[in-house]
């Protein structure tokens, strides 16, 4: 849940990286290397290459402004795809948070009332609105959608104060957000790796370079390439700490409604075998609930401030001095005990784990 949306995100900043590197190689050869052009092809760019930092600025402002398209669009996919999921934690509109409703309501004639807002939004019809309102008004209706294109009307760029804005506003309110981003553990060891004062500093950095490098205006600092590519693993780092953050408010929900059940908690983990051990909660189970390979379960803690959904790749049951490997064992059976466990992510102590009880 939400990968597709990241997979996606790293995938085009691993072409930007790329293309970074590549300048970076030409213009070394280019610049110390002249004795090795002896091809038309290189003798070519020797002549043709821009001269001066030209080709540095070109690099600095498409590499910087691609970046943030790919930042907001993340941002408004990430928060969209969650607009779409809320009929399925509040069964009942009624139900939804007051915030929430009341931002569908105003984004909603927002829309109505301005053509180039709606027009922004791909197949967003008049019809396509005024039905979902409609929909809306039935008292404790439990058929409904929600226009995500009314949660997504931001005029300023996603700062801090924009972005959490953004977020509260779409219901993505479990844990404080902004806490959530700046200590994820991605995101602290990017500040802390690269000497960086604040993530909220770091991200108004970035904005007003993009602002700078989209209008036009004179470039007085140009970032190296170097410093491009860590422009690059900053916002992916904190593009993921956003999808944890969203897939965190979606199993809490899911947990209020008792469609998530907390089997038991990591107490040992193992880098290099990539295993855990688990210790098995007390608390009743569905007596027809079962640990599985290739099933999938949710690693939590708010605390370190990670979600994540994990495929179980194998079971190994510790009893009577014996390690005996499972496909799958009813969680009835391994009540109040430990287990060991393998999953297709990595892990660590202290990590919640917690089964789907009720699609």
């Amino acid at each position: 849940m939400f990968e597709g949306l990241l997979n996606n995100l790293k995938d085009e900043i691993k072409t930007i990286r790329s293309i970074i590197n590549i300048s970076e190689k030409l213009r070394e050869i280019i610049a110390d290397n002249p004795s090795q052009l002896n091809t038309e092809d290189l003798k070519y760019l020797q002549a043709n290459a821009p001269l001066g930092d030209k080709w540095l600025v070109n690099d600095h402002c498409s590499s910087i402004t691609r970046l943030y398209a790919l930042y907001e669009n993340f941002v408004e996919n990430l928060v969209g795809d969650w607009i779409i999921l809320l009929p399925q934690l509040y069964s009942c509109y009624q139900d939804l948070p007051e915030s929430v409703r009341n931002k569908h309501q105003t984004g909603c004639a927002t829309l109505l009332g301005n053509e180039n807002k709606r027009n922004r939004f791909d197949s967003l019809s008049e019809r396509d609105i005024i039905k979902n309102l409609f929909d809306t008004e039935y008292k404790n209706t439990t058929k409904y959608n929600l226009t995500s294109a009314a949660f997504l009307l931001h005029e300023a760029n996603l700062r801090k104060d924009q972005l959490t804005r953004l977020l509260v506003d779409a219901g993505i309110s479990a844990t404080d957000s902004w806490q959530w981003i700046e200590n994820h553990k991605k995101v602290k060891n990017f500040i802390d790796n690269n000497s960086r004062g604040s993530v909220e500093n770091e991200l108004k950095n970035f904005i007003e370079l993009r602002n700078n490098s989209a209008h036009g205006k004179e470039i007085d600092t140009v970032l190296n390439a170097n410093e491009l590519l860590q422009l690059c693993d900053f916002v992916e780092a904190i593009c993921q700490a956003m999808s944890e953050l969203v897939l965190y408010c979606f199993v809490d929900r899911k947990k209020k409604i008792g469609k998530l059940q907390k089997i038991g908690k990591v107490v040992n983990w193992y880098q290099q075998q990539q295993a855990c051990d688990v210790k098995i909660s007390d608390e009743s189970q569905e007596s027809n609930k079962r640990l599985e390979v290739g099933k999938k379960v949710f690693l939590v803690s708010e605390n370190q401030k990670i979600c994540q959904n994990a495929i179980i790749e194998s079971i190994r049951i510790n009893k009577n001095d014996k390690n005996t490997p499972r496909r799958r064992i009813p969680i009835r059976e391994i009540k109040d005990s430990e287990i060991s466990l393998k999953f297709d992510k990595e892990g660590q102590k202290g990590l919640e784990v917690y089964l789907v009880i009720s699609e």
